[in-house]
């Protein structure tokens, strides 16, 4: 069946078209969402200095983690590496 050249193309941009208006969509929806965010209520000075950083066993748990995470590394290059040369 034989179809224009501005059928085609007409057939075409319809998907274009409809991607274009859902990443728009998607734009200004997350947009609403940032204004309401910062529509946010001040509560003031929460007091001390603002220099200081909490610290507790949270940041313990991820320096663990994190070495933890970095020796399996370690140990998984260290074995490829053994397997290779046998």
């Amino acid at each position: 069946m034989y179809m224009s050249h501005k059928k085609l193309k007409k057939l075409m941009m319809q998907p274009v078209i409809k991607m274009t208006l859902l990443r728009v969509t998607g734009v200004l929806f997350l947009i609403g969402q940032c204004q309401s965010l910062l529509a946010q209520n001040n509560p003031g000075d929460p007091g001390g200095d603002p220099g200081l950083i909490p610290v507790d066993g949270g940041l313990a748990f991820l320096v663990a983690a994190g070495l933890g995470y970095g020796a399996k590394k370690a140990y998984d290059f260290k074995r490829g590496i053994q397997k290779k040369n046998h």
